[in-house]
């Protein structure tokens, strides 16, 4: 964790950077974050996703966010559908959370 918080606070200027893409913004934190002992793939992936749920006008993963297999049962359970493209299912799934009142 307090590996992390240095990359968090950097992180957070790069979120609110209006000049980045977030194509840009996702990788720079990504790199960060994979670049930090001890933090890899699942790491950046780990921490990218919540900034995406917090700030979805920023569509960060929207850019270029791979949905591993291990996605697919969960997804499935939450749309109730089957689903033949995972990236696809979790914007919906993200929309349906979105637009939730409760």
């Amino acid at each position: 964790t307090a590996r992390l918080l240095p990359v968090a606070e950097k992180a957070f200027a790069i979120v609110k950077d209006k000049n980045k893409t977030p194509y840009a913004k996702l990788h720079e934190i990504a790199q960060m974050v994979q670049n930090t002992e001890g933090c890899g793939d699942t790491w950046a992936k780990m921490l990218t996703v919540p900034i995406d749920l917090a700030y979805p006008q920023l569509k960060l993963l929207d850019s270029d966010c791979e949905v591993g297999i291990g996605a697919a049962p969960p997804l499935q359970i939450l749309l109730g559908s089957k689903i033949p493209d995972r990236r696809q299912a979790l914007r919906n799934l993200l929309k349906k959370v979105n637009q939730s009142k409760s």
